[in-house]
């Protein structure tokens, strides 16, 4: 039940992001508005993301990407739902400029590869453009399918990246995300889900980058 008092501090964080004089983080709250309160409007959501990823979380993945280069001596970026690609622009010019191939079902404007990786011909085609020493990486695409564990199953010899919302505290972010998403039939990924349902004793490495979480799978034969 919404009370006086969250609607007083919706309306104080509003005026707040309007007093920043920002423009590109007025028009990406704007966005999210128009996302939550307007019926699923998924352009406007992948304008806050984009932009809430490049200013909150690119700079915490970034080392830990290096890293994880130096392990495994990827030479190129693969990211699966990539949307609008902020994750792997991003990371672009700190990986040695390795090259980036972005796959995602809907054709936005910077996709290389247009493919549904929840079928059988979308995975096909995702496999036949993969190479030996690709990396692949997401961010919130796992709780978009209905099988995880089925979609990633074709991609298990890849090492990869995998980015969620996690939020566990206070109680309150993680109830109002999980009803919202529910609504356009997605699930909440937990780490326990990660860990013994989808990727299991693959995963290498998790990192707490709150709200999120970020997982590194190891590929495996």
């Amino acid at each position: 039940m919404i009370t006086v008092g969250d609607i007083d501090l919706l309306y104080h964080l509003l005026r707040k992001v309007h007093n920043s004089n920002d423009p590109e983080l007025i028009e990406s709250v704007s966005a999210l508005s128009k996302h939550l309160l307007c019926g699923g409007d998924y352009p406007s959501l992948l304008k806050f993301l984009s932009y809430y990823g490049t200013n909150f979380l690119l700079e915490d993945i970034i080392p830990i990407m290096r890293d994880i280069k130096q392990e495994e001596k990827f030479e190129r970026v693969v990211e699966f739902g990539c949307g609008y690609s902020w994750l792997s622009l991003g990371l672009y010019p700190y990986l040695d400029y390795v090259p980036t191939w972005k796959i995602d079902k809907r054709n936005w404007s910077l996709v290389d590869l247009v493919a549904d990786l929840e079928t059988t011909s979308g995975q096909q085609k995702v496999l036949d453009t993969l190479k030996p020493n690709d990396i692949i990486i997401m961010s919130e695409f796992i709780h978009c399918l209905d099988d995880p564990y089925n979609v990633m199953l074709p991609f298990k010899k890849w090492p990869k990246v995998v980015i969620e919302y996690m939020p566990t505290y206070p109680p309150d972010f993680s109830i109002s995300y999980m009803e919202q998403i529910s609504k356009y039939g997605c699930s909440p990924v937990t780490l326990t889900y990660l860990l013994n349902e989808v990727f299991g004793k693959s995963i290498s490495k998790v990192e707490d980058l709150y709200p999120y979480v970020l997982v590194y799978v190891k590929g495996v034969e």
